[in-house]
């Protein structure tokens, strides 16, 4: 969030006028902001380690549950600071920005000296760049680290500091996350701090050592065994006890010996709620004459990194 979206916010924050004059009202303290009408921004949140906020913006919404480290402590109890989270999840999903030259919010990258009529595509081409579950992966280690720092009583200083990382880790192992899950936490704040043209210390001597010892305390060997010829022959065989048409033995039979011959993984030939990644008729070219089958996979997770 640019410095000039912060101050914005703090004015509701420190003038101690935020529940009197904001919650339950459509209303904006600074003229400069689109109007009311036009804005059509609608927030709430619920007190309680089980509930959340969520947050509606000209036809979008969103709903952040809260944070499980957040059970039992005073950031529950403390509804103004809860009110507050859905607008500042607002601003950072929707870039809602004030229409004076001072403020040009962008949430996902520096936003000094970037044309308006070219942020569109520079969100979609930086959107693009990770794929959902890493970008999910990467919101939930940002929001994990703002917690720890609230929860410790640490400043929301950034770029944070190299104690506040080291502490940070330590809080994660103490709590046992896995050491990859860690990992990936510090990513999306590396992530976070790089395309800010923040400093970023995630990948420091230090942590790096933490990360090494945590692999060597807490890490866990992968039980997962390889499918070999064998073991897809069973799989195979045992399809007619299960499916229930001779369609389903012949779908399945298909899709296994497609996955194992070809190294797919299981999201590149199965549909989901992305109808882009689907393998269409026009995808499969056989050649009868060399008896082989040409597959083009309009998706793979290694495009994604």
């Amino acid at each position: 969030m640019s410095e000039s979206q912060k101050a914005c916010i703090k004015t509701y924050w420190y003038g101690n006028c935020f529940l009197d004059k904001f919650n339950g009202i459509s209303y904006m303290l600074d003229i400069d902001w689109t109007s009311n009408s036009v804005l059509q921004l609608f927030t709430d949140s619920a007190g309680g380690s089980t509930k959340g906020c969520g947050c509606y913006f000209q036809g979008k919404w969103a709903f952040l549950k809260w944070p499980v480290e957040w059970s039992g402590t005073e950031v529950l109890r403390d509804i103004s600071y809860l009110e507050m989270i859905p607008i500042a999840l607002s601003v950072y999903l929707w870039e809602i920005q004030k229409s004076g030259s001072d403020s040009r919010y962008t949430s996902s990258y520096n936003s000094g000296g970037i044309l308006d009529h070219f942020r569109p595509e520079i969100a979609k081409l930086l959107d693009a760049s990770n794929s959902q579950n890493t970008w999910k992966t990467y919101n939930n280690g940002l929001t994990s680290f703002v917690s720890f720092r609230l929860e410790e009583g640490l400043g929301n200083t950034w770029p944070p500091s190299i104690s506040h990382l080291v502490n940070y880790v330590a809080y994660l192992s103490k709590l046992g996350y896995a050491p990859a899950t860690v990992k990936v936490y510090l990513s999306g704040l590396s992530y976070y701090l790089r395309i800010n043209e923040l400093t970023d210390l995630t990948s420091s001597f230090i942590i790096q050592k933490m990360l090494k010892g945590m692999d060597k305390l807490y890490g866990v060997v992968d039980s997962r065994k390889p499918i070999t010829l064998e073991i897809l022959a069973r799989l195979i065989n045992s399809l007619q006890s299960v499916c229930s048409s001779v369609y389903e033995c012949t779908l399945f039979r298909s899709m296994f010996s497609l996955a194992f011959f070809a190294f797919l993984r299981i999201g590149e030939i199965t549909i989901n709620r992305n109808t882009q990644h689907v393998i269409n008729n026009d995808d499969v070219n056989v050649s009868h004459h060399s008896q082989s089958a040409y597959i083009t996979i309009p998706f793979s997770k290694t495009d994604q990194k």
